[in-house]
């Protein structure tokens, strides 16, 4: 029964409400990604700052994720105008 509902998970025929877009990424991978220290995606994954999914004490993120925490850590025009 375990094996059959991670082999539905796998191919996407889960019920969750905030499917998962892509793959998963470790809270190393995304340091990586974003080009920060792992100790700023665990101090604001405490603090409910930034979007992450979390099975049981795993913090994972999606790419949809990452995109979100760029796009909240962004700073200047954001309507594609470069202000001049």
């Amino acid at each position: 029964m375990e094996q059959e509902n991670l082999n539905q998970i796998s191919r996407g025929n889960h019920a969750e409400p905030h499917r998962a877009n892509g793959r998963l990424h470790t809270v190393s991978q995304a340091a990586t990604i974003l080009h920060v220290p792992v100790t700023w995606i665990y101090e604001r994954t405490r603090k409910d700052a930034i979007p992450n999914r979390t099975m049981g004490k795993y913090i994972r993120f999606t790419d949809s994720d990452l995109s979100t925490i760029l796009q909240m850590c962004s700073r200047g025009p954001r309507n594609g105008s470069t202000g001049i």
